[in-house]
């Protein structure tokens, strides 16, 4: 029998809170789960319930109260290179071109020019920009302005991606058309995902594996897998199995 491969991510226990003027405010509550390489994983819950914050705590941004988050066997205890963030806001340098947002991070970085270059290039052509390259963002869709913040991101080289609502400032058709770019993309790059998302639609069409989180303070509520064939089409949202999957997801947040 082969060994099973250690998770990518591991989060035990994990607890978070802030505090405000009426002491400490518990967020998250002993929060368990792994994640292995390679799945897209996408997080739902009620509003105010801790999403963004569990995802703040996944990428070393804000501290754990108790419990741990390991990346690679090892415990994150503040921003992690191997870790890439997209939130809601493209926030893209307005006077940078698309190419040159897109390689950001390779500049604090030392390397060679040349090898940045190719790499931004290679980037380009993954998220469907190539022949916006010298654009700036002014001239881009709210779509395309998205693209170019997974760009940025996925030329680290992250090992996971962090999304907290990455589509939520989009309308809805355009919103569907992104999450058909962002699967295009994950087949191409085999990145593991972690995905905040307020749209139980959007999840289970995009996601292996959905977690729900309960009112604050969190705690995992619900962690059911997605047995949707992959590839992923359209017209899958208008099954019966689709259905099913959303409504059971629906009853949990409720």
């Amino acid at each position: 029998m082969s060994k099973k491969a250690a998770p990518l991510l591991e989060v035990k226990d994990l607890s978070a809170a802030y505090r405000d003027r009426g002491g400490e405010l518990c967020v998250l509550e002993r929060i368990s789960f792994t994640l292995q390489r390679g799945q897209f994983v996408c997080i739902l819950g009620p509003s105010g319930s801790g999403k963004s914050t569990l995802l703040r705590v996944l990428a070393g941004l804000l501290p754990a109260k108790s419990g741990f988050v390991k990346l690679n066997g090892a415990p994150v205890l503040g921003p992690q290179h191997g870790v890439g963030l997209v939130f809601q806001d493209a926030n893209l340098m307005p006077w940078r071109t698309v190419s040159q947002n897109v390689g950001l991070p390779l500049e604090v970085n030392v390397s060679e020019n040349g090898a940045s270059e190719s790499r931004i290039k290679k980037m380009l052509g993954v998220v469907g920009l190539s022949r916006f390259s010298q654009s700036l963002p002014a001239e881009l869709s709210g779509g395309m302005a998205q693209r170019v913040a997974i760009g940025r991101a996925l030329i680290q080289e992250p090992d996971v991606l962090l999304m907290d609502e990455p589509f939520g400032s989009l309308d809805a058709i355009t919103r569907e058309r992104m999450g058909e770019e962002l699967l295009r993309i994950w087949n191409l790059e085999h990145k593991t995902i972690v995905m905040v998302t307020h749209d139980i639609n959007e999840a289970v069409y995009l996601a292996d594996r959905v977690l729900v989180l309960s009112s604050r303070p969190a705690r995992i509520k619900v962690d059911t897998p997605i047995g949707l064939a992959r590839p992923r089409k359209p017209t899958l949202r208008y099954s019966k199995s689709f259905g099913q999957l959303a409504a059971k997801l629906r009853k949990a947040i409720e």
